[in-house]
Parts: C-alpha cells; structure tokens; sequence
C-alpha cells in the first residue's frame, strides 16, 4: 500500500525539469526529406535495418511473433521522399505492422497493428527522483530486461556481455515518475540518436529436443553509416538543426562544430558530440584538437572533454586521454582555474582519474561556485563523479557550498538502483 501511494503521489506531482526526456529530432524525422532513396531488401528485418543504417530514420522494433508475411520483399526508389513516405512504404509491404510515434518522447516504434502501442512492455516502473547521467546498459536496460520474466532473452549481437555493456555505456538521465518500461527505453533513446533497441521472436528448447519460437529476444543496436565518400545523411543533418540551428552552409562545418563543442549549454555541447557520431566519417576529429592561438584554447580543452566523452568507454575512462594533450595541459597549468573555474575543475577530475593522483582537483579548492557556473558544469560533473569513486570521494571531500556539490547530492551519485519494477496489478 505504501508503494501506491507514493507511486499515485508522484504521477500527481508531475516531473522536474532537469532532465530531458523530449526528441525534437525524433519528432521531426517523418518529416526529413531524403534523397536517392533505394532499397531493395529480401525480408522485413533486413529491410528494417536498411532504413535505419541508410538513412538514419531511427525506429524501435517491437516484432513479438514470426509472421510467413515477413519475407515478403521491400523495394523503394525515389529520387527524394519523406520518411514518413519511406516508413509508410515498409508497412504497406508488411501490412501486419504499423508504426507509432510516441506523444511523448517521440520516439518510434514499428510493431503489430493487433498489438496496442500501450500494450507494448507496458510493466511499470518507479523512479523516486530524477537520476541523472545513469550508466545505459548496466543501469537501466540490463536491469528491465531481467524484469521482463522468461519470456524475454537479452542477445548479446554475436559479442560478449561485457563488450555490449561497454557499446551501450552512454549516459542516460532519467524523469522522476511512474513509466512503462516502453518509455524507459524510450529515455535511453532520446539521450543516444543513433541507437536502436528491438524485440524479435526466438528460438528456444522445446522439451522434445528440438526448438521453437517462445523466447522473444531484446536487442540494442547503431546506426553508423561507414561510408567516407558520401556526405552527411540528411537526418544527421536535421539532428544539428533541432538541438542547434541551422548551420551557415547547409552542412556544419568544423569550426562550427567546434564552437558549439565548447557552447555554456552543456546540451548543445552533447549534440554537438552526438552529431559527430552520427557522421563520424565525415570528419577529421583530429582538427578539433589542434590550438593555433592562444583564443583558441578554451574550444580546444572544451574538444578534448567531449571527445573523451563520447568516444572513450567508461572502462577504459581512466586511461591516458586528456593528460595527453598539449593544449589542454597547457591551458590547465596556466590560470586556467582562475579564467574558467567551471572547466578546471572538469579538466581536473579527468587528469585526477588519468594520473590516479585526486590533489589535482585542488586547483579550485574554496572556490564559490554560481548557480550559472554548476548548470554549465553539472551533466559532466556526475557523470565523471559516477564513474570514478576516486573522484567521488575527493569532490565530497572539498565541501563545496553549492547543493548540487554537497556531500549528500555525491554520494547519492554511489547507488545503483535507479528504479523500482513495481507489482504487475498496481497500476495499469
């Protein structure tokens, strides 16, 4: 009864408005206009894949049995066509599925027409307060797999457990609330442009020897597009314009994506990161790493931190990174706590966990830290501060003033339970 009431207070209260749990980009993607537009496919899935990898027209998969209208072949050409065109063109040739945008998120999901979007993982889960920077695969998905009973196997895509948590690291901030473990993984999409996460049916053992569809299997997935001769896929391109703005060539260039790289808003800065992800052969990351002057330098350090973020696993973390830029460690040792706390003490925390020695943190020890400076800061702070107890335990271990610092808010960086799967009958 306790877990009730907390649960339908909450749904009451409503969400803070820290945590990011709307795409606009999702919400704009039937709206993308792509050209040279040509797939021919044998089957729904390989033909699913096409769309996503070709063209970046993210979707979720939810495909809960094997249906004979499955290998029907998918054809599609047209010069230009929407994605909304290119989707409506998948479920006409696999008329079983249609496709529904969440109101909410915005995030799409292909699934069975008998099948009520609603309907789709809709298990419930707690979330007491806003978690933010949650570790993706460790922290959220792994866990509401095992939620889902045995009916459900988690594929580990021909790669070991270990790798796949550490492909599937990113972090991801979750709303306070009760939601459908559908909309939990709708949040990890929203903080990952390029993943995808699907249910296809499985193989499992019979009692007889043999095997048979009972398992369904849950999946994650990217959508890079490995082709260094072709420019940016128009919905990489939409993704800069939605979280950025237009870009003055049509096209971001490298300077502008070095600008935005070191932008005060720590969510253009991770769209920033997350665009060069989406396009990464079509950039040389190199350029955005190299100082020519001395103005360039803060663009440079904020670079480095948010390669290092985006490009460097949580396991590997601590290994040499930032410690091995000469621009960054140039700029660290010259006043650089003093011109820009807010970096400093980011730049510290990495070097701190690189070179295994927390004192280096102490370059802005009794600074007073402004609301405007922690909200610039505050994303990479717990992040790092998650991943790291080294780092942790120093940053508590300075007694900041700000609330966001203070000794509680960082040790509750040290839980790991997230959520609370509540009781199937609790709340429909």
């Amino acid at each position: 009864m306790a877990l009730l009431a907390l649960a339908t207070g909450m749904a009451a209260t409503g969400r803070a408005g820290d945590v990011q749990i709307s795409s606009k980009w999702d919400k704009e993607l039937l709206n993308v206009v792509l050209h040279d537009v040509n797939i021919k496919s044998n089957e729904m899935f390989q033909a699913f894949e096409e769309i996503g990898e070709k063209y970046l027209l993210r979707a979720n998969l939810y495909k809960d049995v094997k249906l004979d209208s499955d290998s029907a072949i998918f054809s599609f050409k047209r010069d230009t066509a929407t994605g909304k065109e290119l989707m409506d063109a998948f479920v006409d040739t696999y008329p079983a599925y249609t496709y529904t945008q969440s109101p909410e998120t915005g995030v799409i999901w292909v699934h069975r027409k008998s099948v009520a979007f609603n309907d789709i993982l809709a298990r419930k889960v707690l979330v007491e307060k806003d978690a933010l920077q949650v570790p993706m695969y460790r922290g959220v998905y792994e866990p509401l797999m095992r939620s889902l009973g045995p009916g459900f196997a988690m594929s580990r895509n021909f790669i070991s457990a270990e790798r796949e948590a550490e492909t599937f690291s990113h972090p991801v901030d979750l709303p306070a609330g009760i939601h459908s473990i559908r909309e939990m993984l709708e949040y990890c999409c929203v903080a990952e442009p390029d993943q995808i996460i699907g249910f296809v049916p499985g193989l499992a053992p019979d009692g007889n020897g043999g095997l048979h569809y009972s398992i369904i299997h849950s999946m994650l997935g990217n959508l890079p597009y490995n082709n260094p001769l072709a420019p940016p896929r128009a919905a990489a391109v939409r993704y800069w314009e939605t979280e950025i703005g237009k870009a003055s060539n049509g096209v971001p260039g490298i300077d502008e994506i070095g600008v935005a790289l070191a932008d005060p808003n720590p969510r253009i800065r991770k769209a920033a990161n997350q665009y060069l992800e989406l396009t990464r052969e079509n950039y040389d990351r190199r350029a955005l790493m190299k100082t020519n002057t001395d103005a360039e330098t803060r663009k440079t350090v904020w670079a480095v931190l948010g390669l290092k973020s985006e490009w460097v696993s949580p396991v590997e973390a601590d290994t040499p990174y930032v410690s091995l830029n000469p621009s960054v460690m140039r700029a660290f040792t010259n006043n650089l706590a003093q011109e820009d706390p807010g970096l400093a003490l980011l730049v510290s925390m990495e070097l701190a966990r690189e070179k295994k020695d927390a004192t280096l943190m102490d370059c802005v020890a009794g600074h007073k830290f402004t609301k405007a400076e922690i909200a610039e800061i505050k994303p990479d702070v717990y992040r790092i501060a998650r991943q790291s107890k080294l780092v942790r335990d120093k940053l508590v271990e300075m007694k900041f003033e700000a609330p966001e610092l203070s000794p509680e808010s960082l040790r509750a960086l040290e839980s790991t339970n997230y959520f609370t799967v509540m009781p199937e009958d609790t709340i429909r």
